[in-house]
């Protein structure tokens, strides 16, 4: 037999006699298949890790948790609109809290914190370019707050945040505000409630009016205390208010690092990075934040105040940069700078009236002022506010809260401690403090939303959305494994095969498309969309008397 006889007529082997060639078969997997595998694969992850845990982890309100004013919830949809979460998130973890970092994060956050409605969509946020903001209540007061938004560089010149002077009216900044101020729950309305009232304390004491609202202060002058009406105690230290936000323990204390040109050089560097957006570049309290401020911040050129000022000394300086000064925009700096930093800021301090911020100045030992305790400041704590009767000394435990934000905001007084402001008429005290932070955290806040104590009904509305889209989910499954599981199987591949499957592609698309249309239409004429579309919206706000024209309008050099 012929080698030609051996193969068949298209050239393959030839068979035995009798046998037949098996068609040429293989596994059908076709696009079809392989989308409707990968979408089950995806649903199917989908639900287990999105859908599962947001219906069925359903935690109680948590023992801090409060629901948020009116005006407060306007602020968060700006907070949201704006996209503030994308750099600041909006909660605090185990490891943050360990790290004592007690300005930024004071406690864990905890599910029932995000408790309500109000709480929807969430504002948790993925990353961390900017600080945490969860808990910033009452750590800044809203002057503070303010001057951030305009321009966060006239607080801190080293800032990445950009700034809004351009995006806000005074009536939506004030709305912004108002929600940092309220977002941390009962632990942060008390911190807010100790800043309002210890606002209250200096502007009285000082004789400043209260600060300008929204971003007036952009467009007005500085202000300025009306000292023809305090009339300080004959009997009493002047300085003794301030003092009294001041652990006591400071009051007499020097600087423990010697006064070298390194350790000057150091200082003014450090002020320069970080002090002058409020205290200006001459460090004497004009600063580009300052017209924003009430009290303004502080000028340090004065030759008889950096000697002999009542509440100037060394440690006074150091507490407040460490823990800052409540009432005031001094926020604090103990969680950002070294402590020997601060002490090299306060070292510097001490030579500004001897101009060494002036350009190319370097300041040298002979520049520096040395401060003297005055002998009123002495007959004082010898006669009244006694070193030894700090309260951080007394071993019983505080249980009231009132008491114990008191004490945060006036740790230079000691229970006991009684004295009159610098108006002549307003008493100071733990008592009276605890009052008046107790009567400010009780005051309304804005009509809150309508929230179920017990939660009954709401938690009926969660069950039977569930319900709907469980269903949903259990057809589209079905619906895709069933046809699914009838097509992988063993049969010949054709031209007319291929267009068979291109055609059920088609089919299985429009079917499902038009499930989901149907789907979505029927729950959204139930209702369930409705918080979504308010969130869609995208509100000004803006009416006409909050319209205010931007400085940098006004400035004929930027039209030509």
């Amino acid at each position: 037999m012929s080698a030609t006889d051996a193969r068949g007529g298209d050239g393959s082997p030839s068979l035995p006699r009798g046998w037949m060639r098996h068609p040429h078969e293989r596994m059908l997997i076709t696009p079809l298949v392989a989308g409707l595998g990968g979408m089950i694969a995806f649903f199917v992850v989908v639900a287990i890790v999105v859908w599962l845990p947001i219906h069925t982890f359903d935690p109680p309100p948590s023992a801090d948790w409060t629901p948020l004013s009116s005006v407060a919830l306007k602020g968060r949809g700006l907070f949201a609109q704006n996209g503030c979460f994308v750099c600041h998130s909006g909660y605090t973890r185990p490891q943050d809290v360990r790290q004592g970092m007690y300005f930024l994060y004071p406690k864990i956050s905890q599910p029932g914190d995000f408790w309500g409605s109000d709480q929807s969509p969430n504002l948790l946020g993925t990353e961390r370019t900017g600080p945490d903001l969860s808990q910033e209540s009452g750590w800044h007061p809203d002057d503070w707050q303010r001057a951030h938004f305009y321009d966060p560089r006239f607080v801190d010149p080293m800032s990445l945040m950009p700034d809004m002077k351009t995006l806000f009216s005074d009536k939506q900044i004030d709305q912004l505000v108002t929600y940092v101020e309220q977002r941390s729950g009962k632990s942060g309305l008390l911190r807010y409630a100790g800043q309002l009232y210890a606002k209250h304390v200096v502007l009285v004491n000082q004789g400043f009016p209260q600060p300008y609202l929204g971003f007036q202060g952009a467009h007005k002058p500085i202000v300025k205390a009306n000292e023809k009406g305090l009339k300080p105690p004959s009997v009493q230290l002047e300085e003794a208010p301030n003092l009294s936000q001041i652990d006591r323990s400071y009051w007499l204390s020097g600087n423990p690092l010697p006064v070298t040109q390194n350790n000057l050089l150091r200082g003014k560097a450090v002020f320069l990075q970080r002090c002058v957006g409020c205290h200006g570049l001459a460090g004497d309290g004009k600063g580009p934040a300052a017209s924003f401020m009430s009290p303004p911040p502080a000028d340090f050129t004065d030759k008889d105040d950096a000697c002999c000022g009542g509440d100037t000394g060394p440690g006074d300086f150091y507490y407040r940069i460490l823990r800052g000064w409540p009432g005031t925009a001094m926020e604090n700096f103990g969680e950002r700078l070294s402590v020997d930093d601060i002490w090299r800021v306060v070292m510097f301090v001490k030579t500004i009236p001897n101009h060494t911020l002036k350009k190319n100045h370097l300041p040298t030992p002979s520049d520096y002022i040395v401060w003297q305790p005055t002998k009123e400041l002495l007959a004082w704590v010898k006669t009244h506010q006694k070193l030894p009767n700090n309260a951080s000394f007394n071993k019983q435990r505080v249980t009231d809260p009132f008491i114990a934000e008191a004490m945060r905001v006036f740790p230079g007084l000691a229970p006991g401690d009684s004295m009159k402001l610098n108006d002549g008429k307003t008493m100071l005290s733990i008592e009276s403090a605890a009052a008046g932070i107790k009567a400010l955290y009780a005051r309304p806040r804005g009509k809150a939303p309508v929230v179920h104590s017990e939660g009954h009904s709401a938690h009926g509305a969660r069950t039977a959305m569930r319900r709907r889209l469980l269903t949903v989910v259990v057809v589209a499954l079905a619906a895709l494994v069933v046809p699914a599981s009838a097509l992988p199987h063993d049969q010949p591949e054709t031209q007319q095969s291929r267009w068979v499957m291109a055609d059920w592609m088609l089919d299985t698309f429009f079917v499902f498309a038009g499930i989901a249309a149907i789907a979505f239409i029927a729950m959204w004429k139930a209702g369930h969309f409705q918080e979504l579309d308010k969130v869609a919206e995208i509100p000004l706000y803006i009416e006409e008397e909050d319209y205010y024209t931007p400085e940098w309008a006004l400035d004929e050099e930027e039209w030509e």
